[in-house]
């Protein structure tokens, strides 16, 4: 058996998903290779003729074209289809291609892999993009207490929740954080402070539970640096990055691997923080 597998996106310099899957291909004992293809929008469609034409089992697909991508697949899951967003694509022998999205897979898993449980919680949930979307989706079939959505884009946020048609839940900007605030979980998912800025004032909210930053370079973000003299547990998201190339692996596969975290962990060049 041989697998060829890529990514499509742009940029693609940094991304840790050839690392990744070449690790899943080698654990299944499955000659294969993992390409990267920063491609711009116009050349999609071309592009997927030859992956068609290569006979490629699947590709992962990356910003910017999470929402884009939806014009070239034929079926579309049901997470993929309510989230309005497609980060793997699998490609049958008969020539159809179905779009997923495992990011929800990843996220819910790297909570229970925490031992986090949004039951009875109150939780922040930082920022109104995709990623949000996602977090928001998982967070729904859960019986969390209360969510504070907090947003610079007020209008963005409210058609989230909208979209979602999520109860229990509150907008409010990021004045927000300026008074006293207790959650029990707080959930990052923007990237301030990744080029140098500071990241928001946090000590004015108290965790009881769990920090969580979609981030993970560095493995202690800039959002979890706010909380690093404090004994609340703190997760970056690289488990998330494993745990949804896992479930994109299987979907192409149907392979089952024990994942040893530590060892995949070292292999990205990458620190979990967790404690």
């Amino acid at each position: 058996m041989y697998l060829n597998l890529g990514i499509i996106g742009h940029p693609l310099e940094h991304t840790l998903s050839p690392r990744l899957h070449s690790y899943f291909m080698n654990e299944t004992y499955i000659n294969g290779g993992y390409v990267c293809f920063d491609t711009d929008e116009n050349e999609i469609g071309e592009l997927f003729k030859c992956l068609k034409r290569y006979n490629f089992k699947g590709i992962n697909v990356t910003v910017p074209y999470k929402e884009k991508i939806f014009d070239f697949v034929d079926n579309v899951s049901k997470e993929a289809q309510e989230i309005g967003a497609i980060n793997t694509i699998k490609f049958s022998e008969d020539g159809q291609t179905t779009g997923y999205n495992t990011d929800t897979y990843g996220f819910d898993e790297m909570m229970k892999l925490n031992e986090v449980n949004p039951d009875n919680r109150n939780i922040i949930v930082m920022g109104s993009g995709g990623s949000a979307l996602t977090v928001l989706y998982t967070l729904k079939k859960y019986n969390y207490k209360k969510i504070f959505l907090l947003a610079r884009n007020i209008e963005k946020a409210e058609k989230i929740v909208n979209k979602l048609n999520l109860s229990k839940i509150e907008i409010f900007n990021y004045n927000f954080l300026n008074k006293s605030q207790e959650c029990d979980i707080i959930i990052n998912t923007i990237s301030l402070g990744l080029k140098g800025e500071r990241f928001f004032k946090m000590s004015n909210v108290y965790c009881n539970d769990a920090i969580i930053d979609l981030q993970y370079k560095p493995n202690v973000t800039p959002f979890i640096e706010e909380y690093k003299n404090t004994s609340v547990k703190k997760i970056n998201g690289i488990g998330m990055l494993i745990l949804q190339g896992y479930k994109a692996f299987q979907i192409w596969t149907d392979k089952n691997i024990h994942l040893n975290f530590n060892k995949i962990v070292k292999l990205l060049g990458a620190d979990n923080a967790v404690d």
